[in-house]
């Protein structure tokens, strides 16, 4: 599940509006036996939710590509110390 966070300041003085901030944060609902489960979808109503729900599918694939060159990066790296070329750890 992708939850969007936004952020809105407001000056009280004149009632302007900006974005302060936006998120998107990723989530996975689990079942009794910390298994991934379904959760109710939601139906988006504004136009900004429509957009954010048409773009998530491409969202999701690049998540996965970031993740997949995360994990290979970490199969790359050590926790040998620079120039310690006979540490075994």
């Amino acid at each position: 599940m992708e939850v969007f966070v936004k952020i809105i300041a407001e000056d009280l003085k004149s009632g302007k509006r900006k974005i302060a901030a936006t998120a998107l944060s990723t989530f996975v609902a689990l079942d009794q036996h910390n298994r991934p489960t379904r959760v109710s979808q939601v139906i988006p109503e504004t136009e900004e939710e429509r957009k954010l729900h048409e773009t998530e599918p491409d969202r999701a694939r690049k998540r996965k590509e970031r993740d997949q060159k995360r994990k290979e990066m970490d199969a790359f790296l050590t926790t040998k110390y620079p120039g310690d070329r006979y540490s075994l750890c």
